[in-house]
């Protein structure tokens, strides 16, 4: 990429050593996909969700989305009863 100078020669646009972050993706369910690995109702997982047994991220007042490794560790805690 060539580089554009201003009149008195310096750098319009400098070029900064910027450390490349890496995102981590992570898988969201629906409570829908949830129940089915659960073998429950979606209105049980939502009950969870309402009383703080399962974390989930709420988009919107119906809209409730839950990471897998969340959903992984609510089944390690059940096993453990």
């Amino acid at each position: 990429m060539a580089e554009i100078k201003t009149k008195k020669g310096t750098p319009l646009f400098e070029q900064k050593n910027r450390e490349v972050k890496k995102i981590r993706a992570m898988t969201l369910l629906t409570t829908q996909e949830a129940a089915e690995r659960l073998r429950l109702r979606r209105e049980t997982i939502l009950e969870y969700i309402r009383a703080g047994k399962i974390k989930a991220i709420q988009f919107n007042r119906r809209i409730y989305r839950i990471q897998e490794k969340e959903l992984e560790r609510f089944i390690k805690k059940c096993q453990k009863k």
